[in-house]
C-alpha cells in the first residue's frame, strides 16, 4: 500500500466545514500541523479497537475520515486518537454512543453559533 495522501490531495478539506466532512466530526477532522494522514489499519492497531468498532463510530459520525480515496480507503487525522480516547473515557463512565453523539452535536452547535455571532461566550 502506498503512502497516505498529503493534505493537498483531499477534496474533503477544500470544502466549507460541515459539508463533506460531516455534521458531528467537523471539529475533530482537522489535520495536524504537518498534514499527515493515517490509514485505517494503523488507527486500528495503535488504538487497539476492531474494524467493526471504528466503522460503528464512523456510522454515528463520532469519527470522520479526513480523506477517502476513490477506491474507498479511509485516512484519518492524528487527532483521531484523541477522539477515540475521549469516547473510551465517556463509555467507561456509562455514557452510550448515542449520548456521546449528542454531546458532539452540542459542541458543534456551540462552535457554529460562536462563529456566526459577535458573542464571545458561545455557551450563553
Amino acid at each position: 500500500m502506498g503512502p497516505a495522501p498529503s493534505c493537498g490531495a483531499s477534496p474533503h478539506l477544500d470544502n466549507d466545514a460541515g459539508t463533506a466532512i460531516g455534521r458531528y466530526g467537523t471539529l475533530f477532522a482537522m489535520l495536524d500541523p504537518e498534514g499527515k494522514l493515517i490509514a485505517t489499519h494503523e488507527v486500528l492497531g495503535r488504538a487497539g479497537i476492531s474494524r467493526q468498532v471504528l466503522y460503528r463510530y464512523m456510522q454515528l459520525e463520532l469519527v470522520v475520515p479526513a480523506h477517502t480515496t476513490e477506491t474507498g480507503r479511509n485516512y484519518f487525522s492524528p487527532r483521531v486518537f484523541q477522539i477515540l480516547r475521549f469516547i473510551g473515557l465517556l463509555k467507561g463512565r456509562g455514557y452510550t454512543l448515542r449520548d456521546i453523539k449528542d454531546m458532539f452535536g452540542l459542541r458543534m452547535a456551540r462552535a457554529q453559533r460562536a462563529a456566526t455571532t459577535d458573542d464571545p461566550d458561545p455557551s450563553a
